[in-house]
This record gives structure tokens, sequence and C-alpha cells, in this order.
């Protein structure tokens, strides 16, 4: 048997376990702040007694004691439980799951590798060999199609999602900006209460609760539709800008607008009369209209991609 397969002795089991707890009893006195004595004493025992559910009987006594150690101010003898003359009692797998979860937090790599070994020799861990597995794993081959067998190189994995984190990273920060500065009004924006995407990655990453894969994947989905609804109208807007330019002021536009006044006199000059009718409608035609006019079929098109109401 190889020092890292030998197991905890029972001091150090205790040791862990009492050092948990303290962590625990620390941040709850501090939540009560304001409650009374007796209020607080309360529920710190009843912390004590739930964690005493997943020790051993005859390994009880040596837990509190290495609490105490901890507080020695505390009167300890307040905690009641059943000790004196109880025989071992045999813990059930799910307390012995519940007590490795609670001293989990304090183990060292090497320690948790470790127990991870021996859980794998008793049928307890599933050793997959691969770096993604599960619904991962599933995930990544139906994006990129790769097939059942193909093996996954967890270096290259991780630069190829650093990369592909940054400039997500990037296109969510431009794509908004540029938007908000495109159309001020419009009704599709961001959720202004949501982090940037860079921290909520972090975040979820290392496995905080509030940033969880849900909220990850609704805002670079929302920055999808957002980037690829502008590209999408980038040509679509240009031809409408087009369309809209040869309706009023191409030369066949103007003929037709002349041919529908009709005939004003003997001596008409349809060239003259044409002329006119081009200045009158070009006269307020400038730089500024014309931009504002592209933009507003860009915005247009954009937000009628993004609600996909123009396929």
């Amino acid at each position: 048997m190889t020092t890292a397969e030998i197991p905890l002795r029972s001091d150090a089991q205790a040791g862990l376990w009492a050092e948990t707890l303290a962590r625990r009893l620390s941040y709850l006195q501090a939540s009560l702040a304001e409650e009374t004595a007796e209020t607080r004493e309360k529920r710190l025992a009843e912390e004590i007694s739930r964690a005493l559910q997943a020790v051993a009987g005859n390994k009880r006594r040596s837990h509190l004691d290495a609490l105490a150690e901890r507080f020695p101010t505390w009167q300890m003898a307040t905690v009641s439980f059943d000790s004196a003359g109880a025989a071992p009692t045999p813990q059930t797998p799910d307390e012995l799951v519940t007590a490795l979860y609670g001293v989990a937090g304090q183990l060292t790599p090497e320690r948790r590798a470790s127990i991870a070994e021996r859980l794998a020799k008793v049928g307890l861990v599933k050793e997959t060999g691969r770096v993604v597995d599960g619904e991962a794993l599933s995930e990544i081959q139906k994006r990129l199609k790769l097939a059942p067998e193909d093996v996954i190189d967890p270096q290259r994995l991780g630069r190829l999602f650093a990369l592909l984190a940054d400039m997500a990273c990037m296109l969510d920060q431009l794509g908004w900006n540029v938007w908000k500065a495109v159309a001020p009004r419009s009704v599709f924006r961001r959720d202004h209460m949501a982090p940037e995407l860079r921290v909520l990655l972090r975040r979820s990453l290392v496995g905080e609760t509030e940033a969880s894969s849900t909220q990850v994947f609704q805002q670079i989905e929302k920055t999808r539709q957002l980037v690829s609804a502008m590209l999408a109208s980038l040509d679509a807007a240009g031809r409408g800008f087009a369309q809209s330019y040869q309706t009023h002021y191409s030369p066949e536009a103007i003929k037709e607008a002349v041919r529908a006044e009709g005939k004003p006199g003997l001596f008409d000059n349809p060239d003259a009369r044409a002329w006119q009718c081009y200045a009158e409608r070009t006269g307020q035609l400038n730089a500024a209209v014309i931009e504002a006019e592209i933009r507003e079929h860009l915005v247009r098109l954009t937000e009628e991609f993004a609600h996909g109401k123009n396929r």
C-alpha cells in the first residue's frame, strides 16, 4: 500500500471536519450579529448537531474536541449528542458521501487525485480517458461534426477556447457599442443588468451558481443575433437604398413624373420640365440626408433579421 492509499487518521479526519465546520460557524455567527444571544446559541447548536449526523457515534467526542480547540471560549457541552456507552454505528453510504463532500474543499489536488483513484478501483468513479465527456462531449461533436472515435487534444482544446472566448468578448463589446451608436432608440437591446461577457465567462468557469451555463448561452446568443443580423443587412440595406434612389431620381422616374403632370401649354418643353422636376427633388438631397436614409434601411433590416422576420 502506497502512502497515497493510506486512509486519513482519526485525528486528521476530526481536524478537517472541525476546520470546515468552524468556517461555517464563523459565517453564521457574523450573519446573526443583530440577533439575541439566546437565538445565536440555538442556531449555532443546531448547526453543530446537524454536522454531527455525518460522524460515527464513537468519533463524535474527538470531533467536538477538535472543534473546541478552534473556539476555546465556547461551551461545547450545550450541544446534545448520545455518545456515552454507545456502540459504534456503521455509517450509511449517504452519510459517507456527505462527510466526504464536507471536507472536499480542504483537500489538496494530490489528495483529491488519490481519493479519486481509490474510488475508481472499486467502481465508484468511471474513468473515461477523455478530457471531456457526457453532454459537453456531445455538444462539441455536434458543433464540429466530430466522429465518436475522434480523441480531443486537451491542450489544443484549451488554446482554442481561449482564442474563441477572446473573439466572442471582443465582438460582444464592439457589436453592442456600434449598434447603440447607429440605433440609439431601437428596442432591440442587450440586458443592461447583464455583466460584461468576459466577467460572466470567468464566473461561470469557476462554478459560480449566479453565472450558469444557461446565462452564458443566452448572452452569447443575443450577441450572435445582433452581429449576424448586422452583417446580413449590409447587402440588403445597399440594395434597398439603390432601389429607393432609382425610384425617385433616375431619368425614367423623372420622365414618368413629367408625363403624369400632362402638357400645360402649346409651347411645352418636356426637357425643361424634367430638369425642373429633378432640381426640386434633389434640392434637399445632401450627404446628411443620404447617410440618414442608408442608416434607416440598415437599422430596419437589422431588427427584422434579429427577430427572424426577414430570412
